[in-house]
């Protein structure tokens, strides 16, 4: 596993799995230019993050039911 994504508030954050440097060295970008991988991101770098996951999630009622098939504990819908 690469990370952790949260929602905080109506933007997205990601923390690396320090495991992860083990495999992928330190800006490695295998999952993206735009997010390399890094124990701290600027806050620019931030911004580019919660764009590029964005981008992955669903809207709308597929955003709804996606969210509906997650454990309860894990729900989070704003």
């Amino acid at each position: 596993m690469l990370g952790t994504l949260t929602q905080k508030e109506k933007w997205f954050d990601f923390e690396v799995n320090h495991d992860v440097f083990e495999r992928y060295q330190l800006s490695s970008t295998i999952m993206s230019l735009a997010v390399p991988l890094n124990l701290r991101y600027s806050a620019s770098q931030k911004k580019r993050a919660g764009y590029f996951f964005a981008e992955f999630l669903p809207e709308g009622h597929n955003y709804e039911w996606l969210a509906q098939s997650l454990p309860y504990s894990e729900r989070t819908l704003s």
